[in-house]
């Protein structure tokens, strides 16, 4: 039988770095062995320990990989609302926020994050303040593209003049921390777009414009 043709140099990274991102998300970081991430890739072991010196590395650079990603399409995300309406442009990213970070690779890359931040790692493996650090910069990418949105609206006098970054960093934890510590399946998209509805329910009528009425100026 012929033998298969051998996978390009960086179709073999690509194919080590999706099989870790779905063994570390299934297992846990402590629990996960380079053997099963090369099982999963189809690689030779030994094929890991060309590419990165350590678990932890193959951790890191999925990590980076997926995290560049996800920027990526949350970025097409926000440049795409509708920002004419505060309401229907609101709905519009929390619904496409929500369905991005709670779907393969964001859900994954996000559990596996929060994971290994939370966790202890022993001495020399991985450091829980470099994880952190790793963590906090998706979720600063996109409470900082929150707060953006927020400071237009208030520009264009959609709506009243709060704090927008302390309304874009309660957003940002609500949506993060509600898709990492679901655990796989355990909640159907319904519920999460609910999510998004629900949070746009809540702010947003905090957020229009004040109407004047009899006796109160508008602010």
């Amino acid at each position: 039988m012929p033998r298969k043709p051998a996978m390009p140099g960086i179709d073999r990274r690509q194919k080590i770095l999706e099989a870790a991102l779905e063994i570390f998300a299934e297992q846990g970081f402590e629990a996960a062995t380079n053997k099963a991430i090369a099982e999963r890739a189809g690689v030779n072991q030994g094929l890991i320990y060309f590419y990165f010196a350590s678990k932890a590395d193959v951790y890191f650079a999925t990590a980076a990989y997926y995290t560049d990603q996800v920027i990526a399409q949350l970025d097409a995300i926000f440049a795409q609302v509708d920002e004419a309406d505060l309401a229907s442009g609101l709905t519009q990213l929390l619904k496409e926020t929500v369905r991005l970070l709670s779907t393969p690779p964001a859900s994954h890359l996000l559990r596996v994050m929060y994971q290994v931040a939370g966790s202890r790692i022993p001495d020399g493996e991985l450091s829980n303040e470099e994880e952190r650090r790793a963590v906090s910069g998706l979720a600063r990418h996109l409470a900082q593209r929150f707060r953006e949105y927020l400071e237009r609206q208030i520009a264009q006098r959609q709506m009243n003049t709060i704090n927008p970054a302390l309304v874009s960093y309660i957003l940002t934890r609500t949506l993060i921390a509600t898709v990492s510590m679901r655990g796989p399946g355990n909640t159907p998209s319904s519920s999460l777009e609910g999510l998004a509805e629900a949070l746009v329910g809540l702010y947003v009528y905090g957020l229009l414009p004040r109407q004047n009425t009899p006796g109160r100026s508008s602010t």
